[in-house]
């Protein structure tokens, strides 16, 4: 089991910085590109708050990392925030046209 207390200190290390730079979602992993270019494997698992799936490239966020002999791999792993969806990236996060509500009749100009 994970030591809880490492989720909190990745949240208290804002010089921890990294953006998610390979993302293989549908095998649970990728990789954060750091400030200093170093390259972090994470997994699933070490997402704060279950938000992997919230995860995109270009994400920024804030990370605990251990450093091993040929990698460093990601301890804790917490999203400050993501990009926006491009309409041609993920068209069912924007939600279509049709659920765009109509404008009430008290707006309308007389």
């Amino acid at each position: 089991m994970r030591d809880i207390s490492a989720r909190a200190e990745a949240v208290a290390l804002p010089d921890r910085h990294a953006v998610v730079a390979r993302l293989f979602a549908e095998d649970g992993y990728g990789f954060l590109l750091t400030d200093d270019c170093r390259e972090v494997r994470f997994s699933r698992d070490v997402v704060a708050r279950d938000e992997f799936d919230e995860l995109r490239v270009g994400s920024e966020v804030c990370f605990a990392a251990t450093s091993g002999a040929h990698r460093s791999d990601a301890t804790v792993v917490d999203m400050i925030n993501a990009p926006y969806p491009h309409a041609d990236e993920d068209p069912e996060m924007l939600g279509a046209e049709d659920e765009v509500p109509e404008m009430p009749d008290i707006w309308e100009e007389e």
